[in-house]
């Protein structure tokens, strides 16, 4: 499978937020302004994966990790961490 991984943008922000409900992942504390802190995984322009992060001082928490059910198995998740 060949998909590609970039920083998201606003443009992504309907598509990462219809990934994370369809994996069941809270959306309510989110806001488009947080698009530019998600990466996406992308093959034939759809959005497959996405992970975003919070950064909290020297740290970074990692959150919503989602990847699509019908491409799980191909090494998304452990290429978006």
């Amino acid at each position: 499978m060949h998909y590609q991984i970039r920083l998201a943008n606003r443009n992504d922000w309907a598509d990462i937020i219809a990934l994370l409900s369809a994996c069941h992942l809270p959306t309510q504390d989110l806001s488009e302004d947080d698009a530019e802190r998600f990466q996406i995984a992308c093959a034939d322009g759809c959005i497959i994966g996405t992970i975003g992060y919070e950064p909290h001082g020297a740290y970074v928490l990692f959150r919503s990790l989602a990847v699509s059910a019908i491409k799980r198995g191909h090494g998304i998740g452990v290429a978006l961490n």
